[in-house]
This record gives C-alpha cells, sequence and structure tokens, in this order.
C-alpha cells in the first residue's frame, strides 16, 4: 500500500497503516488503535476488501468503521455475499447498531461485472455454486 501510495503521487494526502479490527472498540471519537496500540485521528474514507468471513469479523467491521471515520467520513467496503463469506449478512445490522448509515450497491449495478468477472472471483474467493 505505501509503495501505491508513492507511485500514484498521493503521499502527501494519504498514508497507510497497520489496523487489527479485533483490537478497535467502537465507542471512541477519539480515533482507533493501530498496530502498535497508538491511538490515531480519524479519517475522511476507509477502504477495505475482503475482510468478513465469519460474524466476529462483521462485528468488529462496524467497530472499526465507527472508530476510524470521522463523522461525514466514507467507508468503501467490498465484500463477497454470505453464500460464501460468513457474515456479511449481518454487517449492516452491526453498523446501523453503531449509528452509521449502510449504503450497499451490487457491483454487478455497477456495469463493470462481466468484464471484470474473473478478476472479483480471484480476489473474493469466489467458490462456484
Amino acid at each position: 500500500l505505501e509503495r501505491n501510495i508513492k507511485l500514484n503521487g498521493v503521499d502527501h494526502a494519504c498514508s497507510a497503516k497497520k489496523l487489527d479490527f479485533y483490537a478497535q472498540d467502537g465507542d471512541s471519537d477519539c480515533g482507533w488503535l493501530d498496530g502498535s496500540g497508538v491511538r490515531n485521528k480519524q479519517v475522511d474514507y476507509v477502504i477495505a476488501a475482503d475482510i468478513i468471513c465469519k460474524p466476529d469479523d462483521a462485528v468488529a467491521a462496524a467497530k472499526t468503521c465507527f472508530d476510524t471515520l470521522k463523522c461525514g467520513g466514507e467507508a468503501f467496503i467490498i465484500c463477497g455475499d454470505s453464500k460464501h463469506r460468513y457474515g456479511v449478512e449481518i454487517f449492516e445490522k452491526e453498523c446501523t447498531k453503531l449509528g452509521l448509515c449502510v449504503s450497499a450497491q451490487d457491483v454487478k449495478e455497477l456495469g463493470m461485472y462481466d468484464d471484470t468477472t474473473e478478476g472479483l472471483h480471484l480476489t473474493t474467493g469466489y467458490v462456484e455454486g
């Protein structure tokens, strides 16, 4: 991630830090804990993919969104469906419990699914059936 940030010339505006979403408490307006246990300021955007594989992950991911995002911030989270990623089905409910607003969209609705099907399958651990 750090290399991508530098290669894209956005190192003046963003950074990458280690984050364990199981270390977040979901009730902090004071920021989030990084991998070293240091509390960091809340951010405008969170980008995550394929982070929910069981129900506990959904709870931890929701808490992480709450702790990491500034008021008005946005999280872009890409997940497989609950057929292959257990816990995805409760993620929205867990976010709502914390007062977060959720808007979900199926990638098929984005108009690019046909061109990216193979890549999506590879990156999300897709299993036929």
